[in-house]
């Protein structure tokens, strides 16, 4: 398994529709990230992915924006198949290793209220709970939790 970049696919629009399929199926509550979403976000200067492959194929993603020091995430995914076999961590793990490099000092994201296995593994990750947003979420209507964590400095020894 490798860790790549978007600067490891030339052809966007496969990209696209491989991480289409990803989210698809890693996100059965459904997801608003699609085909279109993708492909305009790879235009972002601010975009971040890092993508774990196996076999040429995609089965895991994280993506998100990054503006100076904050890193917001929007996505994590592993493929259903690949799950409990801690590859989500390795993936978390290897993103905050490249974000801390760039001195990145803290990384947010949101997360629906019921996600509760979205919550106890951003926990595991050290992120704390910091707001709530009332009805954040449409399709159900639903609040999010705000959650932050500080990235800690590497130590060069």
């Amino acid at each position: 398994m490798k860790i790549k970049t978007l600067t490891d696919y030339p052809n966007q629009e496969a990209l696209a529709r491989q991480l289409e399929e990803l989210v698809e199926t890693a996100f059965t509550e459904g997801v608003s990230w699609n085909y279109q979403a993708f492909i305009s976000d790879f235009h972002s200067q601010f975009a971040r992915y890092f993508l774990l492959e196996e076999d040429g194929n995609i089965i895991g993603l994280v993506n998100g924006h990054q503006l100076f020091d904050e890193f917001e995430l929007f996505l994590l995914a592993i493929h259903p198949d690949f799950r409990k076999k801690g590859l989500a961590t390795y993936l978390f793990q290897s993103m905050e290793d490249q974000l801390q490099k760039q001195k990145v000092q803290q990384i947010l994201l949101e997360v629906r209220a019921s996600n509760q296995r979205a919550l106890k593994l951003y926990e595991q990750f050290s992120f704390e709970r910091y707001h709530i947003r009332k009805n954040y979420y449409e399709q159900p209507v639903e609040d999010a939790w705000l959650l932050r964590k500080r990235v800690k400095e590497q130590t060069h020894g």
